[in-house]
């Protein structure tokens, strides 16, 4: 861990991280941040700030505090991508000091991730929550509107719960969620449940389950 004392100076805007540069970098860092972060500092400075950035053989320096607030907030956006892969749940429990944890958060919280998002709209067709269904679903051959219809009339409530086993991502763009769903007996106890996968895509709007995907597993 890396601590430096820095003060914000006016952006130069003739600096730029040339691409050889950026292939020294270590990955899962915001290098465009990087670039922006190092143009508010003076050039003496730079050099030290990018040693905790590059992949230096096994040593790994860690840039974490640098004083200037405006800085610290440039860095945590450097930072933010090293966290987007966990749950907002893992980056919470997370008791180091590192940058971009809130900054995480916060995006997580805007663009939920994709079991996250599923686990919402199956909740809320549970509820018969159906305004809810309607934000976070995604037609691909027939409207939403249609295909929520069509749901609603196939769908039968129930108490259920599930429990999410496996997170498949297929490229960038597409997650299929592996779940297993219970239903709660008369009795109060609870079935075996039984295996189920949903595909949430990424769209202009962020993760959405596919409203067909839904439609292919109600009762019919």
């Amino acid at each position: 861990m890396t601590t430096t004392t820095l003060t914000k100076v006016e952006r130069d805007p003739d600096f730029r991280l040339m691409e050889a540069e950026r292939q020294r970098l270590r990955r899962r860092f915001d290098h465009d941040a990087l670039e922006r972060l190092l143009a508010h500092v003076s050039p003496e400075h730079r050099e030290g700030i990018l040693e905790c950035f590059r992949i230096e053989g096994n040593e790994v320096r860690e840039l974490w505090y640098i004083g200037d607030p405006e800085l610290q907030s440039i860095l945590d956006e450097v930072w933010a991508p090293l966290w987007m892969g966990r749950t907002v749940e893992e980056i919470e429990a997370d008791e180091t000091e590192r940058p971009g944890k809130r900054l995480a958060i916060e995006r997580k919280r805007r663009d939920p991730d994709p079991h996250v998002v599923l686990l919402a709209v199956l909740e809320a067709m549970d509820r018969e929550s159906w305004d809810v269904v309607a934000r976070w679903v995604e037609p691909v051959s027939t409207s939403i509107e249609h295909g929520l219809s069509e749901l609603r009339a196939r769908w039968m409530p129930a108490e259920r719960r599930r429990t999410i086993l496996n997170i498949m991502p297929e490229g960038e763009e597409t997650a299929h969620v592996l779940y297993r769903e219970q239903e709660q007996r008369l009795d109060g106890t609870w079935d075996d449940g039984t295996v189920r996968v949903n595909t949430v895509r990424r769209t202009g709007r962020g993760w959405r389950v596919l409203i067909s995907d839904l439609l292919a597993q109600a009762p019919r």
